[in-house]
């Protein structure tokens, strides 16, 4: 009976992993030391075959229209919010995107920290899923994941991946970051149309460029030459010169500054 069971979800594994899958995760999570409340974010993990992509649902929007019309939509002045994130599971290979605000210059790095997970047997169902708890530390936070095996896909939202099973849910013990899955969905792309790469940088050209972005956040739009929108939390256009668009990016800086890896903090003074 075990054979007859291994052998069905080996053959249920083989026919999910040869679709284009997409997996829906609302992200709540604390972008900022100075404040209580939580953000909402959605975003959307992306599996074909063994490769994968993790983009916020805007981040997606956008990739689908530059690969139609060259051109894409906005995105977020501060390097704090970016979570792009492929994954090649057949080479092992992670990495994450990096795109400088305003003059959009992409950069990836590649994320080497192996994730040494420890599966217990404590269980819970979390909407429709039958669940299993592991737990795993990265970025210099301890996180606690709930993965089903009635999906048998290794992944998992960010750089999450490696259960026997696609986790549903997963947050740090903070509950700083916290993802659920609220959805699934099959899709009919052939790609997972991923525009993003760019040149490799370690951790410390990230911590640099972030660094002298922070000293003149509007050094790109004067060397530029282009018109920046700035938009408050409501998407009201905030109109002001650049050194006023300078202040308000470093306040942004400053305040929204709980990296996801928290080991890889950058400290503005």
């Amino acid at each position: 009976m075990k054979k007859i069971i291994l052998t069905l979800l080996l053959m249920l594994s083989n026919i999910l992993m040869s679709q284009n899958l997409s997996f829906v995760y609302e992200l709540r999570y604390k972008p900022d030391f100075t404040e209580n409340g939580l953000t909402n974010k959605i975003f959307i993990l992306d599996v074909l075959g063994k490769e994968s992509v993790f983009r916020s649902e805007q981040e997606r929007r956008s990739d689908s229209l530059k690969q139609r019309t060259g051109f894409g939509t906005g995105q977020s002045v501060i390097y704090s919010d970016q979570i792009y994130i492929q994954k090649n599971l057949i080479r092992n290979h992670i990495i994450k995107s990096i795109t400088t605000p305003f003059i959009k210059e992409d950069y990836f790095i590649t994320i080497s920290e192996p994730l040494e997970w420890n599966i217990v047997s404590e269980k819970q169902k979390i909407g429709e899923y039958d669940t299993q708890k592991a737990t795993v530390r990265y970025g210099g936070r301890n996180w606690t994941a709930w993965f089903t095996s009635h999906i048998p896909i290794q992944e998992g939202p960010y750089i999450f991946h490696g259960l026997p099973g696609l986790i549903v849910k997963i947050s740090d013990e903070k509950a700083e970051y916290d993802f659920n899955l609220i959805s699934t969905r099959n899709s009919s792309n052939t790609s997972l149309f991923i525009l993003k790469k760019g040149r490799e940088i370690t951790w410390d050209n990230l911590k640099k460029l972030q660094l002298d972005y922070y000293t003149d956040p509007s050094a790109p739009i004067k060397s530029t030459g282009a018109r920046i929108k700035i938009v408050d939390p409501k998407g009201n256009e905030i109109k002001m010169d650049t050194r006023n668009i300078s202040q308000n990016i470093k306040k942004r800086i400053r305040d929204q500054n709980n990296s996801i890896e928290l080991d890889r903090l950058v400290i503005y003074e």
